[in-house]
């Protein structure tokens, strides 16, 4: 039976797969692939590059005019690779369990990250004697530091009020400096944020004692 054997359908009418469209030989002598291919497709790193030698061809960015892109013989990339098939192999075997050791590095960092966040101090330095001070330096800080961006048009409000404390009156900035560029940053991000909202909150509540219903959902 060929490779491609008929597959019988209701009312016996044959469905034949359609075969890859083969390439004559100049078409696949011809052939160049982009450096991007090399190396996310055929899994060559940098050193591997290194000894591959210079693209075989230089040509102009298709979507980018002020760029070239450099092409290699896709038969060339695949002869050289062919010719160290043992060292290719054991190459991408290493490389597979450092990604595998480097995502579990990632996830523990992570983890450890929200413990972090879920468990760090938040701090509340002294709130303005009174709530109307605090709508007031609440109002004068919006409309500084947010001008065109809404600042015009701000409007006073309990969570606003709740934001500018945590800016201005909290640890939080110094918490968040130590998310950058870390692992789970976004969600540790997202739980600091909550958890000195809730501080800010219960602080306002103790020494005004009362808060607006729109700051304590």
């Amino acid at each position: 039976m060929g490779k491609f054997a008929p597959i019988r359908m209701k009312g016996n009418y044959p469905m034949m797969p359609t075969p890859y469209t083969q390439q004559t030989t100049s078409a696949a002598n011809a052939e160049y692939v982009p450096r991007t291919i090399v190396r996310h497709v055929y899994g060559l790193p940098s050193s591997w590059l290194r000894q591959l030698g210079r693209p075989d061809q230089i040509e102009p960015h298709p979507r980018d005019p002020g760029k070239t892109i450099a092409l290699y013989h896709r038969r060339r990339v695949e002869a050289f690779i062919d010719a160290r098939q043992p060292a290719y192999l054991h190459m991408l075997i290493r490389r597979a369990k450092q990604h595998r050791r480097h995502t579990a590095e990632n996830c523990r960092q992570v983890y450890n990250l929200i413990a972090w966040a879920r468990t760090v101090e938040i701090v509340v330095a002294t709130l303005p004697r009174t709530m109307a001070q605090l709508e007031r330096e609440t109002t004068a800080s919006f409309l500084l530091n947010c001008a065109g961006q809404n600042g015009d048009r701000f409007v006073l409000t309990p969570k606003a009020m709740v934001a500018h404390v945590r800016h201005t009156c909290t640890n939080y900035h110094q918490l968040l400096d130590r998310l950058q560029c870390s692992p789970g940053a976004t969600v540790a991000y997202l739980i600091l944020k909550r958890r000195v909202n809730r501080t800010v909150r219960e602080r306002m509540q103790r020494q005004y004692g009362a808060v607006p219903a729109e700051v304590a959902r």
